[in-house]
């Protein structure tokens, strides 16, 4: 028995120091990404100018159309206190989901003022026509020379014009439209409108609560696919108001299947809201952006970590 004990000793120990190791990756702060930004070109620096800015983003947009890949410029005056460009240009891409779904076809053109450093971080999809090396090549020899004498808006703009003719070469066909025009949310949610006011109106008709329970629980079961499928915040407002309207119809059903007396309802809406830091924060790119009508959302990419940085 002895031995036995002393034995397991090992094992034991081997079991503890997993664990242990197990904890302390989940512990790991991921580094502090932004919220997803509603524009291609964000500026919270205030660099460009306003007409530029909107220019810029809706070169950008018609981009995305063109080709399905996304480009984004991210311009700010430092990296973000515990951690790198490197580790934020990977995380943003999975957090914003840059790119199409399946493609990861996205890129991210980040600028950061006072810091004088720069990243374009790119989707997987993209490095074979943006390798490391011409990521590198673009933002030494197109960008720095602009940025090294103040011209940073000039920088920009030709660092993005040049990752752009680079991103053709993936000759990937765009549907014509961006997926925020696609419908993130718009479609499915009058959809979803449509179908829960069919289920009310027939549970109440014919009297059939049971038509409309079902509903109900395929409203949790839609709910449930939404939240783990990661199409997220696209789809998630039609996904919940189908649920709340199954519920509703469930009611409805319920009453009028039980009194046949005539009951008086009402239909009960929902309403929802939607950059780095401070809403408050002016810039050129909020102040231009008000005259484009072209937004960004994110297409599902989630995979990143190509790219390259430079410093000025």
């Amino acid at each position: 028995m002895a031995f036995r004990r002393v034995a397991s000793l090992p094992a034991l120990g081997l079991l503890v120091a997993a664990l242990a190791l197990s904890s302390a990756r989940r512990t790991v702060a991921a580094p502090p990404v932004p919220p997803r930004p509603d524009r291609y070109v964000t500026d919270p620096a205030g660099i460009l100018p306003p007409a530029r800015a909107a220019a810029l983003n809706e070169k950008l947009a018609a981009f995305e159309r063109e080709t399905s890949a996304q480009v984004l410029v991210w311009i700010a005056p430092r990296v973000p206190e515990g951690t790198t460009p490197e580790e934020l240009g990977a995380a943003a891409i999975r957090a914003w989901g840059v790119g199409q779904k399946g493609k990861d076809n996205g890129l991210v053109f980040f600028v950061f003022t006072d810091d004088r450093k720069m990243r374009v971080a790119t989707g997987y999809g993209l490095e074979g026509a943006i390798p490391d090396a011409v990521a590198k090549r673009i933002t030494s020899e197109v960008v720095r020379p602009y940025f090294a004498r103040s011209d940073l808006p000039a920088g920009i703009e030709a660092g993005v014009e040049a990752l752009l003719s680079a991103a053709r070469g993936e000759r990937t066909a765009g549907t014509g439209k961006t997926a925020a025009e696609r419908g993130g949310g718009s479609g499915p949610f009058w959809l979803a409108l449509l179908a829960v006011a069919g289920i009310a109106v027939h549970a109440y008709v014919r009297r059939t609560p049971f038509v409309a329970l079902f509903s109900a629980l395929g409203g949790f079961a839609l709910v449930f696919f939404v939240a783990m499928s990661g199409v997220g915040q696209r789809y998630l407002p039609g996904a919940v108001l189908f649920l709340l309207g199954s519920f509703g119809a469930v009611m409805v059903g319920a009453v009028r299947s039980g009194g046949g007396t005539r009951t008086a309802g009402g239909p009960s809406g929902s309403g929802g809201g939607s950059g780095w830091g401070s809403g408050s924060s002016s810039s050129s790119s909020d102040s231009g952006s008000s005259s484009s009508s072209s937004s960004f959302s994110g297409g599902g990419g989630d995979s990143g970590g190509g790219g390259s940085s430079e410093s000025w």
